[in-house]
């Protein structure tokens, strides 16, 4: 009886381990390309494993639509909406793809300068960048970067959400102005020194980084909201890195992070594009709610590495450079723009592990010129996140259940 009973119970035991999760599986599906000239959203993949895209089929048109034909930037979330800002339209869109053949499907108007309710002007929307766990939301939040114009001065950043569940940020208490990026460097800065033209925004945990060509005098933003009241105030914000750093680190309009590893990658210089990587200092998340005590920073020519420069590229590839992206699978990727013969992806892929993308074969023409290219704006990884069911719980929770169990077990032996 003993026996027999302590075998039951013992399977009853080892049932508790073997438990359904849902889970979430993230699976690169390509490259994304914002075409500024010909309004395209193309889709382009390496179907044949060569490493590169410009293989037949490997180009699809993700989004295309006659209205729209200045798309400045891409941001690609894990609820697997696409959002895309206009220049023409003044308007930024949510594209999903919602039966997997490349091309986006549900097609919406997520914010824009006509229907919003506060009517905040938006001429230039140069970034988005969706923060979830936002404010302890898990929802999170859209927050959009907008260069303002002569006509429609004023660059801020919007925080948007959907309140009322119909698909867009314009109705009322959707989008706040969340920073003033021209007061808060007039207040950072030397009288006069300041002159913003905000061109990328990337979030490393709570941390804004905002590039800015600041007249010329580019700089990294650096913006945290310690005190939780919705706007960044000047004492919450901070320049990072200016083109006087003692590093050398060239700057100008690109600008990505890397939150897994803490590190944002940023290009700069003229004739020849300089792509560095900066590995900010980590600090806890206690202390990171205190700008004033502590803060992001660069301090040691130790956190600074040139990864890449365009003189590596094939002669005549090259020319001016807006985005640069990265997706930890696949490599960085950089666009360059100008003559027809300059209009490209490069594909960066680090071969042999130093961290860097010198060697040779390491640097590829992801995607080659006209006439589907014809001024590349913007690029960004694409993943699909798909539900995945697996055998088992976390290791917290098995551990939890199966210690239960035992004692359990022995409980019921020891009664008995």
């Amino acid at each position: 009886m003993m026996p027999r009973l302590f075998l039951s119970l013992l399977f009853l035991c080892s049932t508790t381990i073997i438990a359904t999760k849902d889970d979430i599986q993230r699976v690169f599906k390509g490259v994304l390309i914002a075409d500024q000239r010909s309004g395209l959203i193309l889709l382009t993949r390496d179907l044949d494993g060569d490493g590169n895209a410009n293989g037949e089929d490997e180009t699809i048109t993700f989004f295309n639509d006659s209205s729209i034909t200045n798309v400045f930037t891409l941001h690609a979330t894990r609820d697997n909406y696409v959002f895309a800002g206009d220049g023409t339209t003044d308007t930024v869109y949510r594209l999903k793809d919602t039966d997997d053949d490349g091309i986006a499907d549900d097609i919406k108007v997520w914010f824009s300068e006509a229907d919003n309710y506060n009517n905040y002007t938006l001429p230039t929307p140069n970034s988005v960048y969706y923060k979830y766990n936002d404010y302890n939301d898990d929802n999170g939040a859209l927050y959009i970067l907008n260069a303002g114009t002569g006509d429609r001065p004023g660059d801020y950043i919007y925080r948007t959400v959907d309140l009322n569940g119909d698909g867009d940020a314009n109705d009322e208490g959707e989008a706040t102005k969340w920073m003033d990026i021209q007061t808060i460097l007039q207040d950072l800065m030397p009288e006069g020194a300041a002159a913003s033209s905000a061109f990328e925004l990337v979030f490393l945990g709570d941390t804004a980084f905002i590039s800015d060509s600041n007249g010329g005098k580019p700089l990294i933003l650096a913006a945290r909201d310690s005190n939780k009241n919705g706007v960044i105030e000047s004492n919450e914000a901070y320049v990072l890195i200016d083109e006087n750093n003692p590093f050398n680190v060239q700057l100008f309009w690109a600008l990505t992070g890397n939150e897994k590893n803490n590190e944002l990658y940023v290009a700069g210089g003229f004739g020849n594009l300089i792509i560095t990587r900066l590995l900010l200092n980590a600090i806890e998340a206690d202390e990171a709610r205190n700008m004033n005590n502590d803060r992001m920073k660069i301090d040691s020519i130790d956190q600074i590495q040139s990864v890449w420069e365009s003189s590596l590229a094939p002669t005549g590839t090259f020319g001016n450079n807006f985005a640069i992206a990265v997706a930890n699978e696949a490599g960085l990727f950089v666009t360059s723009n100008g003559s027809e013969k300059e209009n490209n992806i490069f594909r960066m892929i680090d071969l042999d592990g130093d961290g860097k993308f010198y060697s040779e074969g390491e640097t590829i023409i992801w995607k080659s010129g006209a006439p589907i290219l014809q001024r590349p704006r913007n690029v960004e990884p694409y993943y699909k996140y798909v539900p995945v069911t697996t055998s088992g719980g976390s290791i917290t929770k098995l551990t939890t259940s199966f210690v239960t169990a035992v004692l359990l077990c022995f409980f019921i032996l020891e009664m008995k």
